[in-house]
């Protein structure tokens, strides 16, 4: 800290660690070393660096084609672009400023022409801006599209495509600057945040900001997907209990979505704005979500049009005091569901008259896990009140309660005799439980190094996985309690894993939006 208290300076470990100094009053970087690097892809090694004209955050960089020694490139922070000449021979590395003169738009992407004496940029506004690189200064703009410019490339025969934050997709005749598509070629959903040339010509691809990349036909302009994702925390995963291959996801951003773990595709997906899904449950014939507002939605899986609306219970879990369906489970023959609120009450809904037919009411926090036991029953429900409880649905009265030793239970998991029981949460370690006895037969503490959020047993019995605020999930061997192997795939806190019918392979959900599957062999090993 500076005598007055004005500015901190802070290290890093490891090698070729920054010194960062902070302005205290701003929280924001008062000095860094702010340098740009040239390297070798061959070697790795560093051909140049140079410090930054400016201390503005590089958004976009776009290389020029190579002729002569020498190279050519820029970049573009802000409003302004950067043109850089690089000697590799002799480790040099120069920088200009292009001249913009009254134009003042934010630079969101580059692109050289094919003789490199053009370079096209692409703004927040709209517009394509052509800058003369010998004059260094910009000669034209060309009003594309609204929402803003996400990605230049050039075509095969050299003309620009601009992709914009409104899904089109026009090809430009720049620096002429008249448009040669009008309308633009094609039409996306979601903002275009990358244009790729494939197929020499034949074929775009096309990213956009949600995560799903589409294939563009450029003599038709037909649109295909090539993939498609989720965006936001993935709060729940279910596979289909009728052993195909199909994955049912449900994400904070009001989408859920089932997946084909075959080829990985995309069956269908169901799109609520404004509210975000918390948990899901599949069968072969309907699709169910709960949701943050409480209400219970079933969409069909077959037919013409998979995640058609089919029903809705409203208010499901919607109360003066809490609102929210946070765990659902449907039962094994498939006629019922049960649904756990943010309230702690635990609700049983028939599916074919969708009435309430068993209420249950002794968690004073939220549910977290539900679990149907083979006989459809009983119900194992987990709760943030550090119990976790046994119901019997028939006589909606509580069997048995067990409590946690610190925090609240994340997870319950049952095996297949239906008496060994695994429960998790805030403590860290793994309690294996029969349902006999009052207290656990095994305790694996510190299995990670966070509170653990989830669990699920092999359908063998022979496995337990664990995912954790740590980023991490694990196996365990479901006799010993030893540990099987760790698997680092997420950068934050997991929310789910499951098995798949046939325990080949684990699926793994999480608060960064990925989903990750982990391959076994036979039985799970």
């Amino acid at each position: 800290m500076s005598p007055g208290g004005s500015m901190l300076a802070t290290g890093q470990r490891g090698q070729n660690s920054d010194v960062v100094v902070w302005d205290t009053k701003q929280l924001a970087q008062k000095f860094r070393e702010r340098r740009l690097f040239v390297l070798d892809t061959a070697t790795g090694k560093i051909v140049s660096n140079t410090t930054l004209l400016e201390p503005k955050r590089t958004k976009a960089l776009a290389w020029s084609p190579a002729s002569g020694p020498c190279y050519t490139f820029a970049t573009a922070a802000d409003y302004d672009i950067y043109i850089y000449s690089l000697d590799p021979f002799k480790g040099w590395v120069g920088c200009e400023k292009v001249t913009t003169g009254t134009v003042r738009r934010a630079i969101t992407c580059l692109c050289f022409s094919q003789d490199g004496n053009w370079l096209f940029a692409g703004t927040a506004s709209g517009d394509v801006l052509t800058v003369n690189v010998a004059r260094r200064a910009v000669q034209l703009m060309h009003t594309v599209a609204s929402g803003g410019i996400g990605a230049v490339m050039l075509s095969a025969d050299g003309k620009v495509l601009a992709g914009a934050a409104d899904g089109t997709l026009c090809l430009l005749d720049l620096p002429n600057g008249s448009a040669v598509s009008a309308p633009p070629i094609a039409t996306v959903p979601g903002p275009i945040s990358s244009v790729t040339v494939a197929d020499r010509g034949a074929t775009l691809l096309v990213g956009t900001q949600h995560g799903d990349i589409f294939r563009v036909a450029a003599g038709s302009a037909r649109v295909s997907a090539v993939m498609e994702s989720q965006l936001g925390a993935i709060r729940d995963l279910v596979w289909t209990a009728d052993g195909s291959s199909s994955m049912a996801t449900a994400s904070d951003n009001g989408s859920v979505c089932v997946w084909n773990t075959a080829n990985l595709g995309l069956e269908c997906r169901v799109q609520h704005h404004g509210v975000a899904a918390q948990s899901v449950a599949l069968s072969p014939q309907l699709l169910l979500s709960g949701w943050s507002d409480g209400f219970i939605h079933c969409h069909s899986r077959a037919g013409p049009k998979p995640g058609t609306p089919l029903w809705c219970i409203p208010n499901a879990h919607a109360t003066a005091h809490s609102c929210g369906v946070p765990a659902l489970q449907l039962s094994h023959r498939g006629h019922f569901i049960a649904s756990g609120g943010a309230g702690g009450e635990i609700r049983v809904w028939d599916l074919a008259s969708r009435e309430m037919v068993s209420h249950m009411k002794h968690h004073v926090m939220a549910i977290t896990d539900l679990k149907v036991m083979i006989d459809d029953s009983h119900l194992l429900a987990a709760s943030e009140d550090r119990t976790w409880t046994i119901w019997d649905m028939n006589t909606e009265k509580l069997s048995k309660i067990y409590r946690a030793a610190m925090g609240a239970v994340r997870g319950v998991a049952m095996g297949p005799d239906q008496v060994s029981v695994v429960s998790v949460g805030l403590d860290k370690g793994i309690f294996l439980w029969d349902i006999r006895k009052d207290a656990p037969v095994r305790v694996v503490p510190d299995a990670h190094l966070h509170e653990i959020t989830c669990v699920a047993v092999n359908h063998a019995g022979t496995l337990i996985a664990t995912g954790g605020a740590d980023c991490a999930v694990k196996l365990w061997d479901f006799g010993s309690g030893r540990p099987v192997g760790m698997y680092a795939g997420h950068t934050s806190t997991v929310n789910k894993v499951q098995f798949s019918p046939d325990d080949n392979q684990l699926a793994s959900v999480a608060n960064d939006g990925t989903q990750v599957l982990w391959r076994f062999g036979p039985g799970g090993k």
